[in-house]
């Protein structure tokens, strides 16, 4: 590596690249494909994980409505699902 910027061959393969038509892809589509699959699936997922919080409080306000729970009963449940990070996923 040392020889290559040395002798200048680095920088002028560099330059050519920069002022190129046409530049030297250096990483695989594949690899770029598979890094955008795993950004969309992670946003999926995440707006999925929203929407069973989003359940969860909606059913945790009814009950406090209801008077099967109370307020705090409701904030502290909250608190401790978005602590421990569980999945909630429907059930059969």
């Amino acid at each position: 590596m040392a020889s290559e910027i040395n002798s200048g061959e680095l920088v002028e393969k560099r330059f050519e690249m920069t002022i190129s038509d046409n530049p030297e892809r250096t990483k695989c589509r594949w690899l770029q494909m598979c890094v955008l699959a795993c950004a969309m699936g992670s946003l999926l997922c995440g707006t999925a994980e929203a929407q069973h919080y989003k359940a969860v409080a909606q059913r945790l306000d009814e009950a406090v409505s209801n008077g099967e729970l109370s307020s705090e009963q409701a904030r502290i449940m909250m608190d401790a699902l978005r602590k421990a990070g569980i999945c909630l996923r429907s059930r059969p």
